[in-house]
Order: structure tokens, then sequence, then C-alpha cells
């Protein structure tokens, strides 16, 4: 479906396999499925964590989230989990990397490709959820940053539910984007969740 569709990001059933739409969360990336563990003195994170997807699953506070954190920490599987839950409530919800993003807004930019750099932008700014995955890794010209900022400065102005990931610390984030920074840590919208710390998942017994 093109992006910037009436039906962008929503639930749609498939034709030929009847009327179960196709999950945003890879598979076991889920509430149930999530392990918090408890054998290593940073884990009391995990659970903190969990907490606050679950509240954002069921649309309550916080509004925005940023998971910040190291590779394997579970912040990925919380934040899928999230925007599937919020898809299952009826929302329309979009998942991206940031560089698919980004490869997206500039192929636009392409005689050949349908749409506008300013529809991609607008689609995931407008949409009711949008889960970021992977910011940072995108690269830092001048227009990835300019176009990532314009889309999150968007939706932090609508106060539209937000889902970030991230490897970087806010403080990095903040030399890079300080106005997306100053937005992550606004506690009245949105809560970050530090991650870092915490033990590969994929490393553990």
């Amino acid at each position: 479906m093109p992006l910037g569709a009436t039906g962008f990001g929503a639930a749609k059933p498939c034709p030929r396999c009847g009327p179960a739409p196709r999950p945003i969360a890879p598979e076991g990336m889920t509430f149930e499925a999530f392990n918090t563990y408890g054998d290593h003195p940073n884990d009391y994170k995990l659970k903190g964590a969990l907490k606050i997807a679950t509240a954002f699953a069921a649309g309550d506070w916080p509004v925005w989230v940023t998971f910040l954190g190291s590779n394997g920490s579970g912040k990925t599987h919380l934040a899928y989990a999230m925007a599937q839950a919020r898809r299952n409530r009826g929302e329309r919800v979009a998942a991206v990397r940031s560089s698919r993003l980004l490869a997206a807004i500039f192929a636009a930019m392409g005689d050949d490709t349908p749409g506008s750099p300013g529809e991609v932008i607008e689609s995931y700014s407008k949409i009711d959820v949008v889960l970021l995955d992977e910011l940072g890794r995108e690269g830092h010209t001048e227009a990835s940053l300019t176009r990532i900022s314009e889309i999150l400065n968007e939706r932090y102005v609508e106060r539209l539910p937000t889902i970030i990931t991230t490897n970087w610390s806010l403080e990095a984030i903040g030399k890079v984007w300080p106005d997306v920074a100053s937005r992550m840590a606004d506690s009245s919208l949105g809560a970050i969740v530090d991650l870092e710390g915490v033990l590969d998942h994929r490393k553990r017994g």
C-alpha cells in the first residue's frame, strides 16, 4: 500500500490466507515471551521496562518511550510487542528501522518512484503509532538528520505515540539531535528506558 494512503499502517486481512492480518512483531516478540531473568544485578531494569511497555500497550502514559541499550538487552523485543499491542487495539501502526525509513525518503526523490519525500515524511509524522528502530544507525548526513528530526518533532508537537530504540546514550543523541533528545527527556510525555548494563540475552545460558 502506498505511503500516505488511508489504510497505511492498518491491519488488513490477507485475501488468500483468511482474516488474520500479518503481524508487526516478529515471531516470539511478545510480552508473554519476554524474560526478565533475575540472576544478574541489572535485571531489575528488565522488570521496569516491561511495566512501562505494558502501560504504553494499554494506551496509558507514557506516550513516547525511548529504549536505550546495547545489543541483546531486549529493547527491540519490547518495542515490537508494544507496536503489535497497539495494532491489536485497532490503531494504524508503522514499524521501521531508521535506515530503511531514510532509504524510502531518498528513494522518493527519484523520478521513477511514486510519491514524494514530503509524502513519506508526512505518513510517518501523522500515523497513529510509530516504532522507529535502531535510531543512530542510519548515518549522520545533514539531510538524514533533518528528515529524522522533522518526523519526530512533528510527532512530539501532536503528542502522537512513538517508540524509539537506540544503542546510543541520551548524551550522544543530544550531540547529534539536540531537539530530539530534549523531547525524549520530557517526562510529561514520555519515558526513557535505560537497559544499558543488561546482559545480552543471546549469551545467557
